[in-house]
C-alpha cells in the first residue's frame, strides 16, 4: 500500500473521530443546559418525605365563639390538625360572594356560635382544590381572591348540607361555599368537645375590622433541651445541582459556575442560589406556593414538621415555618424560604438539621391579657399575639409570647414564664 493511501485512510479516520467527538460535546452541552434550566429534571435523591399541599396548609389558631364574650381556642397543632382533617372529608361546592350575609351573622348576632380557623398568611382560592375536596370546575372558583380565615357557624351544620365562609383578615371580602357530608351534623360534637378542652380566649378588634384572638389563661408547656442531627452536605449537593459531577467544593461552599450552595455551620442552615433564574418577576401567589412545594418534594425535603406560613410578592417569597412540640419556632434559621422567578426557584434557604428533644420540664406561660397590658403600657402596637418556641442558652427551647408587627414576629422581652 502506498504511503499516500495510508495518509488518506488515517486522515479520514481522524476526521470521522473529530465529528463523533464534536457531536458528543454538542449533545452533552444541550443535555446539561436542559438539566440546568429545567428544574423538573432532578436527581433522584430522597432526603426525607414528600408532602401534598393539604398536609402543609393548616391554621395557626382555632377559636370557638361560644357566646358574646366567651371564646375557647388553641394553638396546639396536634389539636388543630384533628379538627381540620374533619373538613377534609367534606365536599365543597357553589362558591359565591357573601360579605353582607356573613357580617350580619358574625357582627350583628354577637352570640351566634361559630368556629374560626385563622391562618398565618393569605391563601389563594385557586389552591382550595389542593387543600379541600372541591367538586366544582376550576373556573367556578374565584381564583383572584385570597382568604385568611374560615368561619363555620354552628347553625349551618345541622344536617348533611351546610355552609362555610372564607374571609380575608379584615373581613371585607367573604366568600360562601356549600358543603356536603353524610354526617355533617357530627361536627357539632367536635365543637362541644373543643368548648370543653380549649383554653379561654379573648377577642380584640381594631379600627379596620380585624380581630385578634389571644389565649387568656395560664398554661403549662414543656421547656426542653435538644440536639440536632446534621444531614449530609452531599445529599443536598446531589439533590440541588443538575449534574453533581460538575460541582466544585471550596470549604462549605459548592458551585457549578451557575448555582451556589453555601452551608453555615453556626446557624445549621444553607442558602442555595441559581443565578440563571431571575428575581422578582411577575408571579401569582398560587403558582409560587405550588412551585415551592413541588421543588421541595423533588428531593423529598420535608424534614421535621413544617407548615405554610406566608407568601409575599416582590420579593417573591414563600415561607414554611418549623414546629416543635406542636408550636411554631421563632428563629430566622427555623424556616424554609424560597424565592421564585419565572415560576422557578431562584433561591432556597433552610436548616440542614433534624431536631431531637430530650430532658423536658414544664413551665407556666402567663395569660395573654397580662401581655396585652404590658404591650399597651410600653406603647407597642401589634397585629397579633401568639406563643412560639425560641432558642435559649445551652440548647434549650423555651416557649414565650411573641407579638406580630409588620409581618414579623418579635419576642416580648419581659419575663413571661415561670418554672414549675
Amino acid at each position: 500500500m502506498k504511503i499516500e493511501q495510508i495518509k488518506t485512510i488515517v486522515l479520514t479516520g481522524l476526521v470521522l473521530l473529530s465529528i463523533v467527538l464534536f457531536w458528543k460535546i454538542v449533545t452533552f452541552q444541550q443535555n446539561y443546559g436542559f438539566a440546568r434550566d429545567n428544574q423538573e429534571y432532578v436527581n433522584e435523591v430522597n432526603i426525607d418525605m414528600k408532602k401534598d399541599i393539604k398536609e402543609l396548609v393548616y391554621p395557626m389558631k382555632v377559636v370557638y365563639r361560644v357566646d358574646d364574650d366567651v371564646y375557647k381556642g388553641t394553638q396546639n397543632m396536634e389539636d388543630i390538625t384533628k379538627i381540620v382533617n374533619e373538613l377534609h372529608k367534606w365536599e365543597f361546592y357553589s362558591f359565591q360572594n357573601s360579605t353582607d350575609e356573613f357580617n350580619y351573622k358574625f357582627r350583628d348576632i354577637a352570640d351566634n356560635q361559630v368556629m374560626i380557623f385563622q391562618y398565618p398568611g393569605d391563601i389563594p382560592f385557586s389552591l382550595t382544590k389542593s387543600i379541600f375536596n372541591v367538586t366544582v370546575e376550576s373556573q367556578e372558583i374565584p381564583e383572584q381572591a385570597v382568604f385568611n380565615q374560615i368561619f363555620i357557624f354552628r347553625s349551618d351544620v345541622i344536617n348533611d348540607d351546610g355552609v362555610v365562609y372564607f374571609a380575608t383578615s379584615d373581613l371585607r371580602s367573604v366568600i360562601k361555599a356549600r358543603v356536603k357530608h353524610n354526617y355533617l351534623e357530627d361536627f357539632q360534637k367536635v365543637m362541644d368537645e373543643f368548648e370543653n378542652k380549649g383554653y379561654d380566649y379573648i377577642a380584640l378588634s381594631n379600627n379596620i375590622g380585624k380581630y385578634i384572638y389571644v389565649q387568656n389563661e395560664e398554661m403549662k408547656l414543656p421547656i426542653f433541651q435538644f440536639h440536632t442531627q446534621k444531614l449530609s452536605y452531599d445529599l443536598f449537593k446531589e439533590a440541588l445541582f443538575p449534574d453533581p459531577n460538575f460541582v466544585k467544593q471550596e470549604g462549605n461552599s459548592f458551585t457549578d459556575g451557575t448555582s451556589l450552595l453555601k452551608f453555615n455551620v453556626v446557624t445549621d442552615s444553607f442558602t442555595y442560589v441559581n443565578t440563571s433564574i431571575p428575581e422578582n418577576t411577575e408571579e401569582n401567589i398560587s403558582d409560587m406556593i405550588s412551585t415551592s412545594v413541588q421543588y421541595i418534594n423533588s428531593h423529598s425535603g420535608w424534614t421535621d414538621s413544617y407548615y405554610y406560613s406566608n407568601a409575599f410578592q416582590k420579593p417573591n417569597k414563600v415561607v414554611f415555618q418549623l414546629y416543635l412540640k406542636n408550636y411554631p419556632v421563632a428563629n430566622d434559621h427555623s424556616r424554609m424560604e424560597l424565592e421564585i422567578g419565572d415560576n422557578k426557584v431562584h433561591s432556597y434557604k433552610r436548616p440542614f438539621v433534624e431536631y431531637v428533644s430530650f430532658a423536658s420540664e414544664n413551665i407556666t406561660i402567663e395569660s395573654g391579657e397580662k401581655i396585652i397590658e404590658k404591650l399597651n403600657t410600653d406603647n407597642i402596637k401589634f397585629d397579633d399575639l401568639a406563643i412560639f418556641y425560641s432558642y435559649g442558652p445551652k440548647k434549650v427551647m423555651q416557649p414565650s409570647w411573641f407579638y406580630k408587627q409588620n409581618n414579623s414576629w418579635r419576642k416580648y422581652s419581659d419575663e413571661t414564664t415561670r418554672r414549675e
